[in-house]
């Protein structure tokens, strides 16, 4: 699995992610221009990403609304090589038992860079320095093919087909914490 450590060794252009704001959401609504100036980064070749645009803005903003102390676990834009290229984050808290779910997208320009599974590492990174974090949860479609090996390629395994009434089938992949195996290894270093 790639760890942020890594990154700078192992890709071009490493990433970065950004938290994204009420504020940030109001500026984008108005242009990616103006977004991408202030963020002090170059605007992306396309915007939005998939699965972004309004409804997601929407659903972050709702979000932010139902958990006003959401800190880590909102969304992040994503930033490779000084360019905004996508967005990624979790979906909220971790519930009651410790899962949370992820979520990214990068613009169709800029895939096929490593910047979607580097997001997700570093998404991980901040799931596994919560002690309460025991999992997490990301659901792709069957024929989004770059997204599964992502997941895969970040240590996520297949652990359930879910019929949608909007989406169709679901596939939804798990990565457990095993939080003892972490502190063994500790132990031994």
């Amino acid at each position: 699995m790639i760890m942020p450590s890594d990154h700078a060794s192992l890709f071009a252009h490493p990433v970065r992610i950004i938290p994204i704001t009420a504020e940030l959401l109001a500026i984008e609504e108005q242009g990616v221009a103006g977004l991408a100036r202030i963020l002090d980064v170059d605007p992306p070749l396309e915007w939005p990403a998939e699965f972004g645009g309004e409804h997601y803005r929407r659903v972050l903003l709702d979000l932010m609304q139902r958990h006003p102390a959401l800190g880590q676990y909102g969304g992040w834009y994503v930033i490779a090589a000084n360019r905004l290229v996508g967005f990624c984050g979790f979906k909220g808290p971790p519930d009651a038992r410790g899962l949370v779910e992820i979520g990214f997208s990068i613009a169709a320009p800029h895939q096929r860079n490593g910047y979607a599974r580097q997001a997700v590492a570093l998404l991980l990174a901040r799931a596994s320095a919560d002690p309460i974090v025991t999992g997490v949860a990301a659901r792709t479609l069957p024929h989004l093919e770059a997204s599964r090996r992502v997941l895969e390629a970040c240590g996520f395994k297949l652990s359930e087909t879910i019929a949608d009434d909007k989406l169709g089938i679901v596939l939804r992949y798990v990565r457990s914490l095993d939080r003892r195996a972490e502190s063994v290894m500790n132990r031994g270093a």
